[in-house]
């Protein structure tokens, strides 16, 4: 997807209904794009995670090589502050997700 430009522009001229289907074309890139991306999305969600599997993404996520304490305490409030969304939000978001699957 890194390679889809960003924008296309047409001069407005006498010849630029020339151009359309280059617009029609982007267009259906970014279409495309965004319908793949949409299924990623859903497989994604569908994937389930435990508790055990989301600490064990925690620890390689916020790994250090550092021997510093700083390090360390940067590391592990990365970590508290994961867990305490995944605690407080994660049940409720994965029923909403779960219920906007249904519907």
């Amino acid at each position: 997807m890194g390679s889809f430009k960003n924008s296309i522009k047409v001069r407005h001229s006498s010849k630029s209904l020339g151009r359309l289907a280059d617009v029609r074309h982007a267009l259906q890139l970014i279409l495309g794009a965004g319908d793949a991306f949409a299924a990623q999305v859903r497989e994604l969600i569908a994937e389930p995670v435990s508790d055990a599997r989301f600490e064990k993404f925690l620890t390689a996520w916020s790994a250090t090589d550092s021997d510093s304490k700083r390090a360390q305490t940067l590391a592990e409030n990365k970590r508290d502050a994961l867990r305490g969304l995944w605690r407080t939000r994660g049940v409720e978001t994965r029923v909403t997700l779960q219920a906007s699957r249904c519907s």
